[in-house]
């Protein structure tokens, strides 16, 4: 097994890319960057709305949960279904 960082490795992937990939890599990489903001507006928004007393519901189910994966992917589900946006 290597002892390379993660940075390393990134780094030697991209110096091994062409310029093509390089710019596919950059292009897929800008659109997760805003694909994540936009996820991160809709949370924020929904929890604004929610009011706070929604807030310490959704800490305790989070800390309460045997599968925080699932947990999550639901809250990601319920913000970005049809309906809300």
């Amino acid at each position: 097994m290597s002892n390379l960082t993660t940075e390393e490795i990134v780094k030697l992937s991209w110096d091994a890319m062409n310029e093509e990939d390089r710019k596919l890599y950059t292009d897929v990489q800008n659109i997760k960057r805003v694909c994540m903001s936009r996820v991160e507006d809709l949370f924020v928004q929904h929890y604004h709305d929610a009011g706070i007393d929604d807030l310490p519901k959704l800490v305790e189910e989070c800390n309460g949960t045997k599968d925080i994966d699932f947990f999550i992917d639901n809250i990601i589900y319920d913000l970005v279904k049809p309906e809300h946006i």
